[in-house]
């Protein structure tokens, strides 16, 4: 068996004719027996050596302890064929198929000039990971690679920022009268500015939230958070814009979640009407009656609640009936396409209907031009948020612009 030092350097001596494209395997065994003595020094001998002989090519195989091994290869198919060569050789030296496992992993060339400790790098890495599996493939790549460091470190900011470092707020986005065009209520929007990286998109931000349990937390901060600043509002006597926050099914259908939401206004001194909870549609719909409970509570304690997407998931008139809530939020894509689109202006004319019947408020959002806002007043539209009124902004700003908006209807 070559030291994979020596290995290394026939492979780099032959790069253009090796490594110039395709990739290396490495392949990793577990032993899963009980006693973990099944995968002796002799087996393994056999294994590599039928390997060897079957895969190893111009190259051979190179060595990284006595459990992994590396292939150069141009197929990345070759995955199967070398996890069924090693299964089989140690069946045929007494070995049960079960006491066996197997992860493969593939690392492919990228760049020209690339390094083969590089690529054997992210093979070994890809080959631990799908060593889990008992038998597996896995593949890796810098991209992927720098895709989970940006990740672990995105994840780590965050849960600083939650723990009360800086990083996490909130911004919000009016929403106006159709008719008259005055600021009626406001949006809250996360927004996360990591250390390493900048600012992060929001949905990467709740991927990386959701990845790792922390969907909870960050929707109970943002709540918080709209809170307070529905307390800045009205100490300056803005009484009359409720904030919505969209919550999650998975946090807002847990346990104690109206308590929760009781307390936090309670501790801000905080009218219950001016808070609105938005769940997109589908969460809503995937569990109805856990979501018409929740619906309920929260209108007992007097927050209003929204279906946010509305219009993509075929929401029937008998879903609406179960599902009471006091706002239909249009899905941005049935704004964006009614102009063009004479299906689509018959559903969104439908979705007025259907709420003026149901005694039901709605918001257009993704309003950026004259000729949607004049379709979606005239269409009895309640309310309309988008980039022709107003771009988001900070809760100063949002105080300053409903304040001038007072003092010129005065």
């Amino acid at each position: 068996m070559s030291a994979i030092a020596d290995w290394m350097r026939s492979i780099e001596a032959n790069a253009t004719q090796c490594l110039s494209r395709g990739g290396v395997f490495c392949v990793e065994l577990r032993d899963r027996s009980t006693d973990r003595g099944a995968l002796t020094v002799d087996r393994l001998r056999v294994i590599w050596t039928k390997l060897d002989s079957e895969f190893g090519g111009l190259t051979g195989l190179g060595f990284l302890g006595p459990e992994r091994a590396f292939v150069v290869t141009e197929d990345d198919s070759l995955w199967t064929s070398l996890a069924a060569c090693v299964v089989e050789t140690a069946v045929a030296s007494g070995m049960p198929a079960h006491d066996i496992g197997v992860g493969i992993g593939f690392a492919r060339v990228e760049q020209r000039g690339q390094p083969t400790a590089d690529i054997l790098r992210l093979a070994t890495s890809a080959a631990s990971h799908a060593s889990d599996a008992g038998i597996g493939f896995a593949t890796r790549s810098l991209a992927e690679e720098e895709r989970q460091r940006r990740q672990s470190l995105i994840r780590q900011s965050l849960d600083a920022a939650l723990m009360g470092q800086e990083g996490l707020r909130l911004i919000f986005q009016p929403k106006v009268d159709a008719i008259s065009g005055v600021i009626v209520g406001a949006e809250a929007l996360l927004r996360f500015e990591c250390p390493e990286f900048g600012p992060v998109p929001t949905m990467e931000l709740l991927d990386v939230a959701e990845a790792n349990g922390e969907m909870e937390r960050l929707d109970r901060w943002a709540l918080g958070l709209a809170v307070e600043s529905l307390q800045k509002l009205t100490r300056h006597g803005v009484s009359t814009v409720p904030i919505s926050v969209n919550v999650r099914a998975e946090t807002a259908f847990d346990r104690g979640f109206t308590e929760f939401i009781a307390g936090t206004l309670a501790t801000f001194d905080v009218d219950p009407s001016l808070l609105q909870i938005e769940f997109r549609e589908d969460e809503a719909r995937s569990d109805a009656p856990k979501a018409a409970a929740l619906i309920d509570s929260l209108a007992a304690l007097g927050v209003a609640t929204a279906l946010d997407g509305f219009g993509r998931n075929h929401t029937t008139l008998a879903d609406l009936r179960k599902l009471q809530v006091s706002t239909l939020k249009l899905d941005r894509g049935i704004v964006r396409e009614m102009m063009s689109d004479t299906k689509q202006a018959q559903l969104a004319q439908g979705m007025m209907h259907l709420a003026r019947v149901l005694q039901m408020e709605t918001v257009a959002v993704g309003i950026e031009s004259a000729e949607q806002r004049a379709y979606m007043r005239d269409a009895g539209c309640t309310s309309l948020q988008g980039f022709m009124f107003y771009r988001p902004m900070e809760i100063d700003e949002l105080l300053g612009e409903v304040q001038r908006g007072q003092t010129q209807a005065a």
